[in-house]
């Protein structure tokens, strides 16, 4: 079975550093993630793994996207 992050954890760390998005390496499950922090909208951005599924996070005033 694959796993994910520990949500409270990833909202956690997200308050401890004041911001709305957080982008890390790939957990099998990438996406951008919405999330939402202390009633404020957030996204959590996850990258894919380098060998498989090799990607990156591209924005512009819409936000960011996964390609």
């Amino acid at each position: 079975e694959i796993s994910d992050v520990n949500r409270e954890t990833v909202l956690q760390t997200m308050r401890d550093h004041g911001v709305d998005v957080l982008l890390q390496g790939h957990t099998h499950r990438p996406a951008v993630h919405p999330v939402e922090v202390d009633g404020r909208p957030a996204q959590r951005l996850v990258l894919g793994d380098s060998y498989e599924q090799g990607s990156m996070i591209e924005g512009d005033q819409g936000g960011p996207r996964l390609v």
